[in-house]
């Protein structure tokens, strides 16, 4: 077995790595049809293997990887090499496993079109049985039909026959040898040294070499990249084609090499490999290879939970998955990214300043630690006392005992500890004065008497003047509705209209706070969450009882890249709740209009029958009319309010 490829194939599941598996599905593992492949590999204890560990039939492998393999009780690498052969042969052999589907009636009268007997009457039955337009109507009138007995004879003849030996093809890689050894001697350093091989030489370098100035290199370069596409579609490099698209199905959009595989692609022995996969779009950096085309995000990109160092881990699985990188390389791929790492189960920034470390392990963890366990924490040998120091110093860090510290503001509800620290008093203690509930957390916890006193506003909690206590189930939570004192909020109908600047947050893929009004408009409430459908990615929508701050909007990000907003650009968010859908819209860039009712229109995102009349646009501020102007102007849509006063009642 060729080695070679086995770390980039590693993580593949079988049905790619093995394409006839899926021919095969339908056999059971032990089937009298794989003897030879058994035979040749485990025996029969490949029955065993497979049945104690993924199912009885080879369809029950399709999704199983190499490394699943090796997890599995009992197999080691000899086993695992073994079962990898089973495999191989099957997939090799797949011609003889296409079996008894209607697909294969049609892949064997295929080949035997000449005049063959037993095609004509079946065909002959299908136009009797009904109209005969596609190779379908062939298919769908011999499955799951009673058929004469000649038909039937004739069926079982044409599943059972066998296909011719197909000719001997070339592998991609002898077609690319014979290509290369065909080239000038220039040629040949231009392709491996400036467009394949990895690093590149200089322009001057090959051009000194050879006797010619740089730029007559750079134009043969450019002739040889201009016939690539010429020689992909012909059909002398078909199987190179093929094995281009093999390439990418594998590879995704990027992928790691193993120190041998690297040290491969870098010998004479490995470039006609390295030149499919520059054929294929890709280059190796290191001990990667990645497509051209495709950006790994940085420490400065990544997506952010609001107001946090926590990687937003969904959203930048989003983002990679969409750029073509492997579901089972995600992971790989993140752990790969300088200046971020990973604290228990999240992602988080990881720069080298020890304190903007020790703020990530705290967001994570969401509880008071001593600088001696943050210290053990970040790792590396850190002095505690130059920790606890520098800890000590530092706004967003404050201590919360004799010997802990915590975030003097815990950035973002779901790491945050005051509301735990209030619901764990106010359970114990019942009712309490907002006082005495800020007097006992901060001397006890440190916690800030601003905090418990924003926190105080969470859906969980109930308040009457200085009392608090936890809200009970029959004391509902009355969300705020006053819709008409959002900035830049309109409403016509099913639809809300909300004008927002496309901040760097947004861009970067973080989450944004929503006001309640805007949540309870599409039904969402606290304690809920849900997904308002978007293109090209849906839109999550929650709201924490714990939250102060109110409910949370997911990523916008890949709606704005698709619209190609940049940052500072505004953009009106539209949600509708007759189909439960968001989407984004480009606010109108060009000069407002001279007529007042197009430059609202303009300016709101509202249809034009909506701004027509000052009575029309009260209607969707959700004020009187009388009240509009003055409305718009207490808000800050000064712009609108100006237009307004212009239009009719």
């Amino acid at each position: 077995m060729d080695s070679s490829g086995d770390g980039l194939l590693s993580q593949q599941p079988f049905r790619i790595r093995f394409p006839g598996l899926v021919d095969a599905a339908h056999l059971s593992v032990d089937s009298l049809a794989l003897a030879a492949a058994r035979d040749s590999s485990g025996g029969d204890l490949l029955v065993q293997w497979f049945s104690n560990n993924a199912g009885p039939t080879i369809a029950d492998l399709l999704d199983v990887t190499e490394e699943d393999v090796l997890g599995w009780r009992n197999i080691g690498v000899g086993k695992r090499d073994q079962i990898l052969d089973f495999l191989a042969a099957v997939d090799y052999a797949r011609e003889d496993f296409v079996g008894s589907g209607p697909l294969a009636t049609v892949h064997h009268a295929v080949q035997s079109m000449q005049a063959d007997p037993d095609l004509l009457l079946v065909i002959e039955w299908t136009r009797f049985a009904g109209p005969l337009r596609t190779w379908a109507d062939v298919e769908g009138s011999v499955v799951g039909h009673a058929l004469p007995a000649d038909v039937a004879a004739a069926v079982d003849r044409l599943r059972a026959r066998r296909l011719n030996e197909p000719a001997p093809v070339a592998d991609a890689e002898t077609v690319l040898a014979g290509w290369f050894d065909e080239m000038k001697p220039r040629d040949r350093d231009i392709l491996q040294h400036r467009l394949v091989e990895a690093p590149l030489r200089t322009l001057d370098d090959i051009g000194t070499q050879h006797g010619v100035t740089r730029e007559r290199i750079r134009q043969v370069q450019r002739r040889l990249s201009d016939r690539v596409p010429d020689l992909m579609a012909s059909d002398a490099w078909r199987v190179v084609r093929w094995e281009v698209f093999a390439q990418e199905l594998r590879l995704g959009a990027c992928a790691p090499l193993t120190p041998g595989e690297a040290a491969f692609l870098a010998s004479t022995e490995g470039f006609p490999r390295a030149l499919i996969l520059w054929l294929a779009g890709y280059e190796r950096v290191e001990q990667t290879v990645r497509r051209r085309d495709f950006t790994i995000p940085t420490a400065s990109t990544v997506p952010l939970l609001p107001e946090s160092p926590i990687v937003d881990r969904v959203a930048l699985c989003d983002v990679l998955e969409a750029g073509g990188v492997h579901a089972e390389l995600v992971d790989w791929l993140i752990d790969s990214i300088p200046g971020i790492a990973r604290v228990d189960d999240e992602v988080v920034l990881w720069p080298g300043n020890i304190v903007e470390k020790s703020y990530a392990v705290l967001s994570v963890r969401g509880v008071p630690m001593t600088p001696d366990a943050l210290a053990e924490a970040i790792g590396g040998g850190v002095s505690v006392r130059g920790l606890r120091a520098r800890l000590y110093e530092d706004d967003r860090i404050a201590r919360v005992s004799a010997r802990e510290v915590g975030l003097a503001a815990w950035g973002g509800e779901e790491y945050t500890s005051v509301p735990g620290l209030m619901t764990t008093y106010l359970e114990e203690y019942g009712a309490s004065s907002i006082t005495d509930l800020q007097d006992n957390l901060e001397e006890r916890f440190g916690a800030s008497r601003a905090s418990v006193s924003m926190v105080r506003a969470a859906p969980v909690f109930a308040n009457e003047g200085p009392q608090i206590w936890l809200r009970g189930p029959d004391e509902p939570f009355v969300p705020r509705n006053t819709p008409h004192v959002i900035p830049g909020h309109y409403r016509s109908a099913d639809q809300l209209f909300w004008r927002l600047k496309a901040d760097r947050e947004l861009m970067r893929g973080s989450g944004r706070s929503a006001p309640p009004e805007i949540a309870t408009f599409v039904g969402l409430q606290p304690g809920a969450h849900t997904k308002l459908r978007a293109d090209p990615r849906d839109v999550h929508f929650a709201w924490l009882m714990t939250s102060h701050v109110g409910p949370q909007l997911g990523s916008l990000k890949q709606l704005a890249d698709s619209l190609g907003v940049i940052e500072g650009d505004e953009v009106f968010l539209v949600l509708d709740r007759s189909t439960h859908s968001a989407s984004l819209r480009p606010v109108f860039s060009s000069p407002l209009s001279n007529d007042a009712s197009e430059a609202v229109a303009q300016l709101t995102g509202l249809p034009a029958h909506a701004c027509s009349t000052r009575d029309a646009l009260a209607a969707s501020v959700g004020v009187a009319i009388d009240e509009l102007v003055a409305t718009l102007r207490a808000r800050g849509d000064e712009t609108v309010a100006d237009l307004v006063a212009r239009l009719p009642d």
